[in-house]
């Protein structure tokens, strides 16, 4: 028997299960993909993620892992593409020597 089911497992649903299992809730979570997937909009940690990430005790390990970091990007809206550089290593950097708040700085 669990107290939460959670229909998802991607960025909302996992944040979400952690955050109510940490509580002291048996949780479920149920996803009809297999994992991991290779999608690039569920790999993106934004502006606020890696503040929330640290705060959760997890920031670290993402670090660690060595995943990719994004140092670059475009959006492309056809005949307006636009095209973003990023330091976004030396905030992960900030986020985990400081534990505060972070912005990208493009």
């Amino acid at each position: 028997m669990f107290d939460v089911i959670v229909v998802g497992g991607r960025v909302a649903g996992a944040s979400t299960a952690l955050l109510l299992a940490r509580k002291g809730f048996k949780v479920l979570v149920v996803d009809k993909a297999r994992f991991p997937a290779e999608i690039p909009h569920g790999h993106f940690i934004h502006r606020q993620g890696p503040r929330l990430l640290h705060r959760w005790g997890v920031l670290d390990n993402i670090v660690r892992s060595g995943c990719p970091v994004l140092t670059k990007w475009t959006m492309d809206l056809g005949d307006f593409p636009l095209t973003a550089q990023t330091s976004f290593v030396m905030t992960l950097l900030s986020v985990t020597d400081r534990g505060d708040a972070c912005s990208m700085r493009f």
